[in-house]
């Protein structure tokens, strides 16, 4: 069987690397630009369970930490790098509400440690570094023998000698996937790449308010995230924009700290869905199954739902992790071609 996967960012590398090691299928990469050239890219690598200002704990988050550690290690035995810093992030809580919350969490998932009243280690977190998470686990696909295309495709049709095809594309599934696209959510996010002062201490973990500074790879390097940004046509970087967003969010994660000199600023469209941050995942037609819309919970979630896609398209239908966010979700139909 020969396998199409559209989409080089988190969602697609994993779904090759599966397909890959759970079959004999041809399995073939595709993507315009190139490995992680979207959001994907350009996240800064938190992962952790209590994404939002409400602080709830992700639905599956348990899983999806296990799943994302798995290929986590097999991308750590091909990468030339550390593909994550594993100290946890600390969290600084602004309102009643949020303290409350992870307390709550501190004593029933027992993943979060209380610092000080207005701080919190949220010990199941992370950094990932994307890319380098990213060039690992594509290494690891390739040895298992998916070949890798920067390659644009029009239209699904370019792909009528495949059997089955797998759309993981972020902001590039307007032009493959038709229908429903107003249940979908476009955000521009911009990230900063810093030069941390050789005069302050080193940043010894990733912090978290409005906004984030996370550890980089080397102690000389920080990122600053991330701007949310909707309705904006220029989806390329602006540097100004960012700086402006974000500068004021580093004051609150680093008081008394002078704003960081930018050595670059990377910029993507995040997909969500209106209503709920459940990504869409299964199968759209006979031959057709997508993967998208997975907001800031990208890390998080993608290894989990690559593999019960894989899984499910290997089988020739949807398994029960895809049926059951299906039932949560009964009014929210999945894209179709």
């Amino acid at each position: 069987m020969k396998i199409a996967v559209i989409g080089a960012g988190l969602c697609g590398v994993a779904s090759a690397y599966f397909l890959a090691a759970m079959s004999s299928c041809q399995v073939d990469l595709f993507d315009e630009k190139g490995l992680g050239a979207g959001a994907s890219g350009v996240a800064t690598g938190l992962m952790h369970p209590y994404v939002g200002e409400q602080v709830r704990r992700s639905y599956l988050a348990t899983e999806g930490l296990y799943h994302t550690k798995a290929l986590l290690s097999i991308a750590q035995k091909y990468g030339e790098a550390h593909v994550a810093d594993f100290a946890p992030l600390m969290r600084k809580v602004h309102e009643e509400e949020q303290r409350k919350a992870f307390l709550h969490h501190a004593e029933k998932y027992r993943d979060v440690e209380c610092v000080d009243p207005n701080t919190f280690f949220l010990t199941s977190g992370m950094t990932v570094y994307t890319r380098t998470y990213l060039d690992g686990l594509l290494k690891a696909a390739l040895e298992k023998g998916v070949l890798f295309h920067i390659q644009k495709i029009q239209s699904l049709a370019d792909l009528s000698s495949y059997d089955q095809i797998v759309v993981t594309a972020g902001f590039g599934i307007k032009g493959l996937v038709n229908a429903e696209l107003g249940n979908l959510r476009f955000v521009k996010g911009q990230t900063l790449t810093c030069q941390w002062p050789g005069h302050l201490p080193p940043l010894t973990h990733t912090l978290l308010n409005k906004g984030h500074l996370a550890k980089g790879e080397t102690q000389d390097i920080a990122y600053l995230g991330s701007t949310y940004e909707r309705g904006v046509a220029h989806i390329g970087p602006d540097v100004e924009a960012a700086m402006k967003d974000l500068y004021p969010k580093l004051s609150a994660l680093y008081p008394g700290v002078d704003p960081l000199p930018v050595i670059e600023c990377r910029s993507g469209v995040r997909v969500t869905c209106k209503g709920h941050y459940l990504p869409r995942v299964g199968r759209v037609s006979q031959n057709v199954w997508v993967m998208t819309a997975m907001g800031s919970r990208g890390l998080l979630y993608h290894a989990l739902f690559a593999k019960a896609l894989v899984e499910s398209l290997l089988a020739g239908k949807e398994n029960a992790l895809l049926q059951e966010v299906r039932h949560i979700l009964p009014k929210n139909k999945l894209l179709s071609v």
